[in-house]
């Protein structure tokens, strides 16, 4: 199994996109509900032996559904539809099969591997390397400066609690929702304007993400890959290539020529494109925020881009 994690708007949707367009990768999915498993856990409704045994379960569960055809996605919008991989016709036979144990025995021999999306899990990593002995995981990491302008342009902060479309649990403090990663600053949080709430956030999240990059252990470091996706959209096939040698998968050539080229890359403007998101940003919050937006880049650009030129191109 592949997990694919990240921060809201990082970029995870291309990445998952990339393993379903080559084989022996499923088509990606986003089965809300593990999301949902960590928040709990992180909210103190779930011990971690409890955590465990219904990520475990809920991971069975989707995986056996997608191997078998079942709820495919045919929607030929949704970057996660079995449309858009390698793999349709595949999936259509199955769906057809009414031998579910000749499907996942064919399934093993051919390696099918399953792609599962989820957001800011980078808190409980030891809790999936623990429970998904098999999983490998990559998580996803933008520049702070073109992951906020993303959220400003989305109003993604001013919408937990009141878009019904955003499925994903809030505490309710006096009547206004908080994002679980906030649990820790509800005052600040309550007492902020939306620019301060859009900052705290990215100050929680790249916290997390941190900490995470530094903290990793030996073993987790051997299951685990942070690839930046602007080096990714930079250098597609190099990043591709490498991971999935990580993997012990040679890359499909045809298969990912033509995934890259549907979604127009390699693209060489990245750096041009993080510099306006940055002044965008300095023009955007008012000077009492600005310096703790500095730090916030600054950070980034030391920490963590630090770390992983061990690893580059990743």
């Amino acid at each position: 199994m592949v997990l694919i994690d990240g921060i809201a708007r990082s970029g995870k949707s291309l990445m998952a996109s990339a393993f379903s367009a080559v084989p022996p990768f499923e088509p990606w999915q986003v089965p809300s509900y593990v999301d949902h498993i960590v928040k709990y856990l992180e909210l103190g409704m779930f011990s971690t032996a409890e955590a465990r045994a219904a990520l475990l379960v809920s991971l069975n569960s989707a995986t056996f559904d997608y191997a078998v055809g079942r709820g495919l996605n045919r929607r030929k919008w949704d970057q996660s539809s079995i449309l858009n991989t390698h793999s349709e016709s595949s999936l259509s036979e199955r769906e057809l099969n009414s031998d579910y144990s000749a499907i996942i025995e064919e399934s093993k021999a051919k390696n099918h591997t399953p792609v599962i999306v989820t957001h800011e899990n980078i808190g409980q990593l030891s809790l999936w390397l623990e429970t998904v002995t098999a999983a490998n995981v990559v998580e996803v990491i933008r520049n702070p400066a073109s992951l906020m302008v993303s959220w400003h342009k989305r109003s993604i902060v001013e919408r937990w609690g009141s878009d019904p479309l955003m499925f994903v649990p809030c505490l309710d403090v006096n009547g206004q929702a908080v994002p679980v990663y906030a649990q820790d600053h509800i005052d600040e949080w309550l007492e902020s304007d939306p620019l301060g709430r859009l900052l705290l956030s990215a100050e929680i999240q790249y916290g997390q993400l941190i900490a995470a990059i530094n903290e990793s252990s030996e073993d987790q470091q051997g299951r685990v890959r942070f690839v930046q996706i602007e080096r990714f959209k930079a250098h597609p096939a190099q990043t591709m290539t490498k991971l999935l040698d990580w993997m012990d998968v040679t890359l499909s050539v045809n298969d990912f020529s033509s995934f890259c080229k549907i979604e127009g890359l390699p693209r060489d403007s990245i750096d041009s494109q993080i510099g306006a998101d940055k002044k965008f940003l300095e023009n955007l919050f008012p000077v009492n925020l600005r310096s703790r937006l500095n730090s916030l880049l600054f950070d980034y650009d030391s920490i963590v881009n630090s770390s992983l030129e061990k690893e580059a191109p990743y």
